[in-house]
């Protein structure tokens, strides 16, 4: 059983919170994400191609279409199904699939895991969003594009950053990923924290604020 996991590569894309620039890009979370759940699923022993050609380097070079070229210049590999990270400007949470049954049977195993997991800030819920699910169609594998939160507002900007940072989402990510498609932690597999390698941690892995805040 392989998987395939790329992130958004979308430098242009800036957090909220006082971002200055590349070093606090989308591309750059997602990427450190990407590669955090990747260990922590090789780490349990699930084979994991994770795209080290969309260049960490944040020069701005590459698209979501390279990245898909790259998935499918790797076919040969057979992979069950690809995740993509992303984090969205519009709204809260989100999961776009592919055309096809697969694609959608696995949009809906891990919607289902991730809500039974209730682990996002703000009451946030896992939905379909369709204006995008074209992204995917190109790709030979199924692939599921995992909107992992929002970066409009500041706290929850911060939020991602704290938490990517100290491994909590790469974590939560990486077991959402092996239930839907089925594959079994193994029981003396060492836990997901010591798979990553992370900062001291900066704040609780999810805090929520004492405000209303606006969720649409």
């Amino acid at each position: 059983m392989r998987i395939i996991l790329f992130h958004s590569r979308q430098p242009w894309n800036q957090y909220a919170g006082g971002a200055t620039g590349v070093e606090d890009s989308e591309n750059y979370w997602m990427y450190k994400l990407m590669l955090q759940v990747a260990a922590i699923l090789r780490g349990w022993g699930l084979e994991v191609d994770a795209a080290d050609n969309t260049d960490f380097d944040k020069s701005g070079n590459l698209s979501f279409n390279d990245n898909v070229k790259w998935v499918n210049s790797l076919r040969h590999r057979n992979h069950l199904v690809g995740f993509s990270f992303h984090s969205d400007a519009s709204g809260d949470s989100m999961l776009l699939h592919g055309p096809s049954a697969a694609a959608r049977k696995f949009a809906e195993q891990l919607q289902s895991v991730l809500h039974a997991m209730a682990f996002m800030p703000f009451g946030d819920r896992f939905e379909f969003y369709a204006r995008r699910v074209a992204e995917t169609y190109s790709t030979y594998c199924p692939v599921i594009l995992i909107e992992v939160g929002r970066h409009d507002t500041v706290v929850y900007a911060e939020w991602l950053r704290t938490n990517i940072l100290n491994g909590f989402l790469a974590g939560k990510f990486a077991e959402a990923i092996a239930r839907t498609i089925g594959f079994q932690i193994p029981s003396e597999a060492p836990p997901a924290e010591e798979l990553v390698v992370t900062t001291p941690k900066p704040a609780p892995a999810v805090s929520a604020p004492d405000w209303p805040l606006d969720n649409g």
